[in-house]
């Protein structure tokens, strides 16, 4: 389900299945122009900064309203891929290595406990916790390691076990803005309150003037992203992973 979903809103799909039709309907002349408008306005709406800042918005809200810790709680970094160099090393990508950072300096400057979480999403690869902690040195006392998780969803469930009480732990969430959303309202549903995203990880982008008036790749690729979330917050409510309470 998720990955049909995901199939279908990631781009150029939508621009290609409006494409194809056109081609299917090349004899009503009216229609298929039409059609050909219409998938040219999608590409260039989506490539547009605006769009894609309007489209992502919604996904950080509320990282950027979150309450601030009370009491004894924990910074949370789901990680965000891995990739192996030609001799065969594996190594954190650059958002896991940013998310890490971020993680850790909360993780210093409050004393909280710091929980890496990342498994091995495609099976034949170390679990990208370990990656991550190789490389930045994570160890010493407070800092946890979650390495089972393949997904949002597991690692929420995972998280859940690890860091659960007779009341429900707090959690500093340490992830991408547009990621915040899914992986808060995993979170929620299994009973973890989710206090906030680190500031510097939600900061509003510098004003471009009328640079947001011209398509880029940028553009497209976070409206990719935020269309990529919108997929799987559909796909985890469908299949009652999350509820419509938790986001």
């Amino acid at each position: 389900m998720r990955d049909v979903l995901e199939t279908l809103f990631a781009m150029p799909i939508p621009v290609l299945l409006l494409m194809l039709a056109a081609l299917l309907v090349w004899r009503w002349g009216r229609l298929r122009n039409a059609l050909f408008v219409l998938a040219t306005a999608v590409l260039t709406a989506l490539s547009l900064p605006m769009v894609a800042e309007a489209l992502s918005r919604p996904l950080a809200a509320g990282a950027m309203r979150g309450a601030e810790p009370m009491g004894r709680y924990a910074v949370v970094v789901p990680t965000a891929g891995i990739f192996v160099d030609g001799a065969g090393v594996w190594w954190p990508s650059a958002e896991t290595i940013r998310r890490t950072a971020v993680g850790m300096t909360e993780h210093r400057s409050s004393g909280a406990a710091l929980v890496v979480a990342g498994g091995a999403p495609l099976g034949d690869q170390p679990p990208e916790a370990t990656v991550v902690a190789r490389v930045m040195d994570l160890d010493g006392p407070g800092i946890r390691l979650e390495t089972a998780a393949r997904n949002t969803r597991e690692t929420a469930a995972a998280l859940a076990g690890m860091l659960g009480g007779k009341e429900g732990p707090q959690v500093v969430l340490v992830t991408s803005p547009v990621h915040f959303a899914r992986m808060a309202a995993s979170l929620r549903h299994h009973g973890i309150e989710v206090l906030r995203s680190p500031p510097s990880l939600v900061e509003d982008s510098p004003a471009r003037g009328w640079m947001e008036l011209l398509p880029s790749a940028v553009g497209l690729a976070q409206s990719r992203a935020a269309l990529h979330e919108y997929a799987a917050i559909l796909t985890y409510l469908i299949r009652g992973d999350i509820a419509l309470g938790d986001l």
